[in-house]
């Protein structure tokens, strides 16, 4: 386990374990997952000082130092847990340089606390996601979930570098993916994995027609009712804004950090590219 105490980056590494490399500084930790180059928060500094310990400009300085092994990473990607330092003015010297600001709960559960749903809905089919055309059902609703500004072509790179990813972990028993599926078309699906006692969920996500009817509640059961015994903390990263947040919380999970990111990225990766 990484040393600093930022419990999203620590749960972003459960993830990541078996292809990034870590590297701990004074200020910083860097995150580098070469297999993966465009995977903006595996690539990374998670700060361990406030953001306004540095100018802009001397972060970016930074950033392409410790990258500068790196020519394929060309987003800019820095976190750190939110303080009570006022720090607006360092955010939108970032925001008006096109950053995009983004603040993440850390939701954190004991997994002895976890309050199973009285009640789950057992309509669809959950099963591992195991054959080609799972993963590729998989990248398309990724896509269509996606709300940023990223281009299709530079998502689709990413995510099918993220399955093998997911595959590899599977594979070493560190966890899996778990799909609903409805006429085998998959529609719902949420990822657990693990390293040491620290679970980390990922993407948990049903489609539109089918929220609000249990299916996500009972992927996270399912997926926790089969956990290791070993397994102690759970983890889930949501936006601030995400409706889920609730569900989260009427689990036994609770806020414990918040997380803020900056992230720049360049034109060609952006949707409006030509």
């Amino acid at each position: 386990m990484t040393p600093i105490s930022n419990l999203g980056f620590q749960s972003e590494f459960v993830i990541s374990q078996l292809e990034a490399d870590i590297l701990v500084k004074p200020e910083y930790t860097v995150l580098k997952t070469a297999s993966n180059p465009s995977y903006y928060f595996g690539n990374l500094l998670a700060l361990s000082v406030p953001i306004s310990t540095h100018s802009k400009e001397e972060w970016l300085k930074i950033f392409t130092h410790e990258f500068k092994d790196m020519p394929k990473v060309e987003h800019l990607t820095f976190s750190w847990v939110r303080n009570n330092e006022n720090e607006l003015a360092i955010i939108e010297s970032f925001t008006s340089a096109g950053f995009e600001f983004e603040e993440m709960h850390i939701l954190a559960l004991n997994k002895s606390a976890f309050k199973e749903p009285i009640k789950l809905n057992q309509t669809p089919v959950y099963r591992a996601l195991t054959s080609q055309e799972d993963w590729e059902q998989w990248i398309q609703l990724s896509i269509a979930d996606q709300q940023g500004d990223y281009s299709e072509e530079g998502l689709k790179t990413y995510l099918t570098r993220k399955a093998k990813n997911y595959n590899q972990l599977e594979k070493a028993q560190l966890g899996n993916y778990l799909g609903a599926f409805v006429n085998n078309q998959l529609i719902g699906y949420a990822g657990l994995y693990h390293k040491d006692a620290l679970g980390r969920f990922q993407n948990v996500h049903v489609i539109p027609e089918y929220q609000n009817q249990k299916i996500a509640s009972t992927l996270l059961t399912l997926l926790i009712q089969n956990a290791p015994s070993s397994l102690q903390s759970l983890v889930i990263v949501a936006d601030e804004h995400y409706h889920a947040t609730a569900l989260y919380q009427s689990l036994g999970f609770s806020i414990v950090e918040r997380e803020c990111s900056l992230c720049w990225w360049p034109e060609s990766h952006r949707k409006t590219a030509v």
